[in-house]
């Protein structure tokens, strides 16, 4: 059985499971991912190649909807799934999985992109944000890292409630 949007719309809960967005997300999402779809889609073939003629709908096609092929992108960069699997679960060959995931992980970063969504890799972008905002929460995670030889950076590291050294990841 195929996994499609179609059939999992109505279940929050597997829905937010394999995506981790709810309906409403998931349906906004999608909207700002067909807008790069169909530019990309009136120049190009699936698989790259300028389109010599005009585009239309197969009968045969795989990804058939926006939100199939959001639920598609979501699903394998949530879990990272092996492509044998998904080929199995959206009744494609994994030559075909590969080729989508190439493909909508690009236009899912230049949607993403074009809202504003995606997060900033420098410092200096993030301060100039950062200085808009009155709340700032942070999240971190502890990871263990090699015991520094130098004291003094010991320190900085080492909480003494602890017998291992760790490192916070923002």
């Amino acid at each position: 059985m195929k996994l499609t949007y179609k059939r999992i719309k109505n279940k929050p809960k597997v829905l937010i499971s394999l995506t981790t967005l709810r309906r409403e997300e998931f349906e906004k999402l999608s909207e700002f991912l067909e807008n790069p779809w169909r530019e990309y889609i009136l120049r190009y073939t699936l698989e790259g190649k300028p389109r010599n003629k005009k585009a239309g709908v197969r009968s045969n096609r795989v990804l058939r909807t926006a939100e199939d092929r959001l639920l598609f992108i979501l699903y394998h960069l949530k879990g990272n799934t092996l492509q044998e699997l998904m080929a199995i679960t959206f009744e494609m060959t994994q030559p075909q999985v590969s080729a989508w995931i190439k493909l909508l992980s690009k236009l899912l970063r230049e949607a993403l992109d074009k809202q504003g969504f995606l997060p900033v890799r420098k410092a200096e972008q993030l301060k100039k944000i950062l200085e808009k905002e009155y709340t700032v929460i942070l999240d971190a995670a502890e990871r263990e890292i090699q015991r520094p030889k130098d004291n003094e950076v010991q320190k900085e590291y080492f909480s003494g409630k602890k017998s291992i050294i760790l490192s916070k990841t923002i």
